[in-house]
C-alpha cells in the first residue's frame, strides 16, 4: 500500500464510514489483520456505539418501558461486540444481535423476561438496575469501561476487594494517612517554601532573569489554606457521599489514590472542588446529606411495606459499578449493605485526601497569586487586590501548577514511568481456576501505587541520591523554569539539614535506625531500643509511618551507625549495614513488607516459608478487628500455627493463646499507641542494667527453640521453659552485672560471661521440665532408638 500520511488515514477511515465499520464487525473472523483507515474506523466505530448507548440508557430510564429496555440491551451487546473486535480477538464474539429480532409474537410479560434473560443472561430487574447507571455516563471512554467492567466480577476479585479495604479499616491507618498529609504540608509550604525564596534570591542576584519565590508566600500559603478549609470540607462530604475522590478545579481525569487498580471509581460521578464556598455551604450540604439518609430510611420502610420492588426478586444481589461485592437484598431492598460496609475503608480514604487535597491546592494557588502580583511590581492595597483577584479567577496555568502541587502532597499524582510499570503489572489479572479472574500481584504488593510516591517524595527529592533523577536533574539545572529550579533545590538542602539534624541526634542517643541486620543482635538491641524512633523525656516514640520526614529520620540514624564503622575501616561492613539500612527503611513502609517476606519464604522455605502463611493467611482478619483485639489483650500472644495467629488478631479469642515469653522469662507486653489508636507506638527507655550491658556489647541471643532434645514440645511446656530458663539467668546476671568487679571484666570475657550463664540457666530448666513433663524424655529416647534402628545419624 506504500506510505500512508496520517491525514490520509483519517480521510480513508471517513470514506469507510459507520456502516463499512459495521461491516467489519460483522464479518470479524479468526486472524483478521485490519489497515490502519480501518483500525481508525472501528474506533470511531466504538466511540459512536458508546454515545449511543448513553442515549439509549438514558431514554430506558426515563420511559422504563420494555421497548426502550430491548433497545437499551440490543446496544449493550452491540457495544460489547465492537469492543471485541476493536481489541482484536480472534473467536466471534458471545452471543449473536440476532438473538434479539426473535421477539416473542404474543405480548406476554412472562415470555418477554424469558427472552430477555436467555438473549442478555440478565434478568429484567438486573438490566433496569444497569440502565440506570449506564444513564449517569455521557462519555464515551466512561461507557466504554463501563461495559468491560459490568459483568467482570469473579470471587478472587471479591477476596481482594475484602481483603485490602481490611487492611485499611484499622484507625490507625486513618490517622497515620492524615498526619503524615498534615506534616508533609507543614514541611512543603513552610520551611521548604521559605528556602525556596532564599535560593530565589540570591539566584536572582547573581544575575538569573524572570520570576523567582518570594518569601511572602509562606504566610500567604497559610491563609489560602485557612480560606480553603470550609471549601475542603464541602468536597470532603461530597466524596463521603459519593464513594470517589473528588476533582481539582480544572481536573477532568479520575485521580489516583490508595486503592488505584482495586476500585474502579473513575466511572462514578465526582463533585468538583467549589473554591467559593462557605461555611454555610458546608452546613447546607451536611443538613442535606443526613436528611438524604433520613429519607432513604424511610422510603426504604415504605417499599418493604409495599412488598418490595415490582419485578425484583425475592433475594438478590446489588452490584456496585466501583467494587466487586454486592449488597444484599430483598424484594429490590437493600437489606445487608455487605459491599457497601466492605468498601468504606476506601470511601474513608477518598474522603480525607480530597480535603487535604483541596486545603493543598488552596494553599498553592494563594502563593501563586502572591507571586504573580509581586512579579508585576505592585504594592499595598493594590496588590492585595490583585491577589484577590487572581485567587478568585486564576489562569489555567495556575490551576494547573496548583493541583500539581496538591496531588504530590497527598501522594495522588500520576507518577513517572517506572510507578505506572508497576501499577499496570500488578493490576493484571490471571483467570484461576475456581475463583476466577483474579490481580495476583495485589496480594503480594497491595499499595505499590502510593508507596512508590512516598519514595520519590522521601528518597529522590530530599536526599544526594535524586541526582540519579533525569527529572530532578533538569528541576535543579533549571530546564523546567525558575520556580521548579528554587523548589528542587530548597527540597534537597532541607532533606540534607535534616538528615544532618537526625544524625546528631543519633550520635547523642536520641534516635534510632533500623538496628543491627543479625536478628539475634536485634532482638538483644531491642531490649533498650525502638526502631526508627526518638526519644523525649525517657520514652521512645516510632515515627517510622510519619510520611518523608520520619523516613528520612530513620535514615539518618542508620547512616550515623555506618559513618561509625567507616572511622574504623570497617568498611566491608559498612557497605554491608549501608545496603540493609536503604533496604530496611525502605521495606518497613508497611506495605513492601508482604513482598520482602514472600522472597525469605521462597528462598529459605524452612525457615521462612510457615511465618509467612501465617501472616498472609491471619491478615484476612480485618485491621479493626484486630485492633480490638490489641486493645483489650495486655500481652503479645505465642503462635504456632494458622490458626493459632487468626486467634490472636480476634478479640476474646487472643487471650485462649498462651502469652509471648521474652529472654528473661516475662510475658511481653503489647505494644502501645499514643491516644491509643494513632500510628505511632511507644515504650519506655529499658533501664535495666542488664538489658543496657548485653546491648552495648552487640549482643546476639535467641529465644529457647520450641524443641528440646529434638522433641517438639506443646504450647503449655514450652512456656514452662521459656519463663523457668529466663527467670533463672535474670536472676543470677543480675548479681553479676550489679556487682563491683563487673565494670573491671574485659568486653571478651564479659560477652563469655553472659553466654554461659544463659546457657547454664537452660540446661537446669531443661532438667525442671523433664521432672514435670517425664514423657518428653521418653520420646526422644524413643526417637533416638528409631533412628538407631533405620541407620540414620541421630540429631544431637
Amino acid at each position: 500500500r506504500g506510505k500512508v500520511m496520517d491525514g490520509e488515514v483519517l480521510a480513508l477511515a471517513n470514506e469507510i464510514g459507520m456502516s463499512g465499520a459495521e461491516n467489519l464487525v460483522a464479518q470479524h473472523v479468526a486472524g483478521q489483520a485490519f489497515n490502519a483507515e480501518q483500525v481508525v474506523a472501528l474506533r470511531k466505530l466504538l466511540r459512536e456505539s458508546a454515545a449511543n448507548l448513553s442515549a439509549v440508557a438514558k431514554k430506558a430510564a426515563a420511559s422504563g418501558s420494555d421497548e426502550d429496555l430491548l433497545a437499551f440491551a440490543q446496544a449493550k451487546d452491540r457495544l460489547q461486540l465492537v469492543q471485541k473486535t476493536v481489541a482484536g480477538v480472534t473467536a466471534e464474539a458471545g452471543r449473536a444481535l440476532r438473538a434479539f429480532r426473535k421477539l416473542p409474537g404474543e405480548a406476554d410479560p412472562k415470555a418477554f423476561e424469558q427472552m430477555m434473560q436467555e438473549a442478555t443472561g440478565k434478568t429484567l430487574f438486573q438490566l433496569k438496575a444497569q440502565v440506570k447507571l449506564a444513564a449517569t455516563l455521557d462519555d464515551p471512554s466512561k461507557m466504554n469501561k463501563f461495559i468491560q467492567n459490568a459483568d467482570k466480577r469473579s470471587a478472587g476479585g471479591m477476596l481482594l476487594e475484602a481483603w485490602i479495604n481490611g487492611l485499611l479499616s484499622g484507625p490507625s491507618t486513618f490517622i497515620a494517612n492524615g498526619l503524615s498529609n498534615g506534616i508533609l504540608f507543614v514541611q512543603s509550604f513552610g520551611p521548604e517554601r521559605a528556602l525556596a525564596a532564599i535560593v530565589g534570591g540570591a539566584l536572582r542576584t547573581v544575575g538569573r532573569e524572570g520570576t523567582y519565590t518570594r518569601l511572602g508566600e509562606v504566610a500567604a500559603a497559610a491563609k489560602g489554606a485557612l480560606e480553603g478549609v470550609s471549601p475542603a470540607a464541602l468536597a470532603a462530604g461530597e466524596a463521603f457521599k459519593k464513594g470517589a475522590a473528588g476533582l481539582l478545579p480544572g481536573e477532568e481525569e479520575a485521580v489516583s489514590g490508595i486503592l488505584q487498580g482495586v476500585l474502579h471509581d473513575e466511572l462514578l460521578p465526582r463533585g468538583v472542588l467549589d473554591t467559593k464556598a462557605t461555611i454555610r455551604d458546608v452546613q447546607t450540604g451536611l443538613f442535606g446529606l443526613l436528611r438524604g439518609v433520613r429519607d432513604g430510611i424511610l422510603a426504604g420502610a415504605e417499599i418493604t411495606r409495599a412488598g418490595g420492588v415490582e419485578g425484583s426478586p425475592f433475594m438478590g444481589a446489588k452490584f456496585d459499578v466501583q467494587g466487586q461485592i454486592p449488597d444484599i437484598q430483598v424484594r429490590g431492598v437493600n437489606v445487608l449493605p455487605v459491599g457497601t460496609l466492605v468498601r468504606l475503608p476506601g470511601r474513608m480514604l477518598a474522603t480525607a485526601d480530597t480535603f487535604q487535597a483541596a486545603v493543598n491546592y488552596s494553599a498553592a494557588l494563594n502563593a501563586i497569586a502572591y507571586r504573580m502580583a509581586a512579579d508585576e511590581g505592585l504594592v499595598g492595597s493594590a496588590f492585595r487586590q490583585r491577589v484577590a483577584q487572581l485567587r478568585n479567577a486564576p489562569t489555567d496555568e495556575m490551576m494547573l501548577a496548583a493541583r500539581g502541587e496538591a496531588r504530590q502532597l497527598t501522594f495522588m499524582d500520576k507518577g513517572g514511568e517506572f510507578v505506572r510499570a508497576i501499577n499496570y503489572l500488578t493490576s493484571r489479572s490471571i483467570n484461576l481456576p475456581g475463583i476466577g479472574d483474579t490481580q495476583i500481584l495485589k496480594f503480594v504488593a497491595p499499595f505499590t501505587n502510593v508507596v512508590a510516591r512516598i519514595l520519590d517524595q522521601t528518597v529522590i527529592k530530599r536526599t544526594p541520591a535524586g541526582f540519579l533523577s533525569r527529572e530532578l536533574r533538569a528541576d535543579l539545572s533549571g530546564k523546567n523554569g525558575n520556580i521548579a529550579q528554587d523548589h528542587a533545590m530548597a527540597r534537597m538542602l532541607f532533606g540534607s539539614a535534616t538528615m544532618l539534624a537526625f544524625g546528631a541526634l543519633a550520635a547523642e542517643g536520641y534516635i534510632t535506625g533500623s538496628g543491627p541486620k543479625d536478628p539475634k543482635k536485634n532482638a538483644i538491641w531491642r531490649l533498650t531500643n525502638q526502631p526508627h524512633s526518638i526519644k523525649i523525656g525517657g520514652t521512645w516514640y516510632q515515627v517510622q509511618k510519619l510520611g518523608p520526614l520520619g523516613m528520612l529520620m530513620g535514615m539518618a540514624a542508620d547512616l550515623h551507625d555506618i559513618a561509625h564503622l567507616v572511622e574504623e575501616k570497617d568498611y566491608t561492613e559498612a557497605g554491608s549495614k549501608l545496603f540493609h539500612a536503604i533496604v530496611q527503611n525502605t521495606l518497613d513502609q508497611s506495605s513492601l513488607q508482604g513482598p520482602a517476606e514472600l522472597i525469605k519464604a521462597v528462598e529459605t522455605p524452612d525457615q521462612y516459608g510457615q511465618q509467612y502463611i501465617k501472616s498472609f493467611l491471619s491478615s484476612f482478619v480485618p485491621a479493626d478487628v484486630n485492633w480490638i483485639a490489641k486493645s483489650r489483650d495486655p500481652y503479645i500472644r505465642q503462635t504456632w500455627g494458622v490458626l493459632d495467629a487468626i486467634k490472636a488478631r480476634i478479640p476474646g479469642e487472643s487471650e485462649t493463646l498462651h502469652p509471648k515469653i521474652d529472654l528473661w522469662g516475662e510475658p511481653v507486653p503489647g505494644r502501645e499507641q499514643v491516644g491509643g489508636i494513632s500510628s505511632v507506638y511507644y515504650q519506655k527507655a529499658s533501664q535495666d542494667p542488664v538489658n543496657i550491658a548485653m546491648a552495648q556489647l552487640g549482643m546476639g541471643k535467641a529465644a529457647v527453640e520450641k524443641k528440646v532434645r529434638n522433641v517438639d514440645l506443646t504450647p503449655e511446656q514450652y512456656e514452662y521453659f521459656a519463663r523457668m530458663s529466663g527467670r533463672m539467668a535474670k536472676q543470677r546476671l543480675d548479681v553479676i552485672v550489679k556487682s563491683q568487679q563487673w565494670e573491671t571484666i574485659p568486653a571478651y570475657q564479659k560477652m563469655r560471661i553472659i553466654n554461659e550463664t544463659i546457657d547454664g540457666s537452660r540446661t537446669s530448666a531443661e532438667g525442671l521440665l523433664f521432672g514435670k513433663w517425664p514423657s518428653i524424655l521418653v520420646q526422644a529416647r524413643d526417637d533416638k532408638m528409631t533412628l538407631i534402628r533405620t541407620g540414620k545419624k541421630p540429631i544431637k
